[in-house]
């Protein structure tokens, strides 16, 4: 199986792919084909596991056609929150495995620019607080000497 960062981000573009092809119109002509049909179930699950911690994401993910979303983000607080919530880590791989056997060309497409531009995307910085905490534990231990710090 995928490592969670690309599960997530699979799903996230599954779950905007489908949100544009919604918007569309184009989810009525979908419903016939077995996969595509696999792919919006999982979206939905996904979806309603993850509104549980991050609703105001998922209205993010819902609109994406209307404000572009930060995917970025979107993967890294989606995991965070996946960490704490086993239906958020199993839905998102239900639709990962979904999204990867579809048979829309389309549907493929959407999803691979999707994670492109997530993987495009710079890593987010660690959160400079919990740094601090790390290098003062280090700090207590012995294990290192701050002799200089600048905050410029």
């Amino acid at each position: 199986m995928m490592e969670l960062f690309s599960v997530i981000a699979t799903a996230v573009g599954a779950a905007i792919a489908t949100a544009g092809t919604k918007v569309a119109g184009k989810a009525v002509e979908k419903v016939g084909e077995k996969s595509g049909e696999k792919v919006f179930t999982a979206v939905e699950k996904f979806l309603a596991a993850l509104r549980q911690h991050k609703p105001e994401l998922v209205s993010q993910i819902e609109q994406s056609t209307l404000k572009p979303v930060d995917l970025g983000n979107a993967v890294v607080e989606i995991e965070a929150a996946a960490q704490g919530d086993a239906a958020i880590v199993t839905s998102a791989e239900a639709l990962a495995i979904a999204a990867q056997a579809t048979a829309d060309p389309e549907l493929k497409a959407m999803i691979q620019q999707v994670l492109d531009a997530v993987k495009a995307q710079p890593p987010k910085p660690e959160n400079v607080g919990k740094r601090a905490e790390k290098i003062g534990a280090y700090a207590e231990q012995g294990d290192i000497t701050i002799t200089t710090l600048n905050m410029d």
